[in-house]
């Protein structure tokens, strides 16, 4: 926050929520909140479905060598707060996405945040870690998904009305009634202009 990079001079900047996702992706420069311990940029390759649900396939990372927390644990407001040989704590995570297509919103996901110790000599951890110096003290795994019945309804309100031929077999507008009396009136006039045809040939 920015009390915190005022007391420690700038050597701990300044982070804005506000630029991370609240459940939907644009597809462009979208950000992911990591659990408060860090600010990842999320990209998106590749396609797949969740539940019959056409989706974008979406990750973000951070690299455990070049985030500590230790401002995050100490939360002094003083220079402390930049000093990772006091409290030598970095975190990492893999968090995988899946957006539907159309609108963006994230149906499921799931990451895995690990939280690592500094193995290194007190001397030594005023510079960057290698992985090798770093040890795992503990982890976090979550996932999620949209329930059945949700992905039940989106199917049929996104998924469904795409189709130009069958988009109101789902019945979730009025308009799709008005459009069965359509196919239902169709019908019934190339039975008529069979029946015709027959009696002509008679």
């Amino acid at each position: 926050n920015t009390a915190m990079a005022m007391a420690t001079y700038g050597a701990v900047g300044v982070e804005l929520l506000n630029e991370t996702t609240g459940g939907f992706l644009t597809g462009d420069g979208d950000k992911v909140d990591a659990g408060g311990y860090a600010i990842a940029a999320i990209t998106c390759s590749g396609t797949s479905e969740v539940k019959g649900i056409p989706v974008d396939d979406c990750s973000a990372s951070v690299d455990p060598t070049t985030r500590p927390i230790t401002a995050k644990l100490i939360k002094s407001l003083t220079l402390l707060d930049s000093m990772t040989p006091a409290l030598p704590v970095y975190f990492g995570t893999e968090i995988t996405m899946q957006s539907e297509e159309l609108s963006g919103l994230i149906i499921a996901g799931e990451s895995t945040s690990t939280f690592y110790l500094d193995t290194r000599g007190q001397l030594d951890r005023a510079t960057t870690p290698a992985m090798t110096d770093l040890q795992p003290v503990f982890q976090i795994v979550q996932s999620s998904e949209i329930g059945d019945s949700d992905a039940e309804d989106m199917e049929s309100s996104i998924v469904q009305n795409q189709n130009g031929l069958s988009y109101w077999t789902n019945f979730d507008v009025s308009t799709d009634y008005v459009a069965l009396l359509l196919y239902l009136g169709a019908v019934a006039c190339l039975v008529l202009a069979a029946m015709a045809t027959n009696k002509e040939d008679e």
